[in-house]
């Protein structure tokens, strides 16, 4: 009995060790996103940077125009906004050539109706 508690403890201690050295391994990139109209925009983008390899968790705030991303050390700011820019839109004093045209995020967008009307 006392060798089964001892067990199970010493492998809990193992498990709790390996959540902290896998968080310890992880940071935070917060990007400053441009070109966002509606929350399909945000939706987009996060699920672009959910892709990139070694990203744990990504949070786009299309109010703040902000993306906060949890990644491996290892991950770098270029291969987010690359994502970010394959996406359409642009990561706040980088270039994109593809940027976001108004309207094209979806049916619903409300850019749609500012550019038939601009237009």
């Amino acid at each position: 009995m006392q060798r089964k508690v001892a067990l199970t403890l010493i492998a809990f201690l193992a498990l709790a060790s390996a959540i902290f050295a896998a968080e310890a391994v992880t940071e935070k990139i917060s990007l400053k996103i441009e070109g966002m109209d509606c929350g399909k925009c945000a939706a987009k983008i996060e699920s672009a940077l959910k892709e990139v390899s070694g990203v744990k968790e990504a949070s786009v705030s299309l109010l703040k125009e902000t993306a906060d991303v949890q990644v491996t050390k290892g991950v770098t700011v270029a291969s987010l906004t690359e994502a970010v820019n394959k996406a359409g839109y642009t990561v706040a004093g980088q270039k994109n050539i593809a940027a976001h045209k108004h309207g094209d995020c979806g049916q619903k967008c409300p850019m749609m109706d500012k550019h038939k009307a601009n237009g």
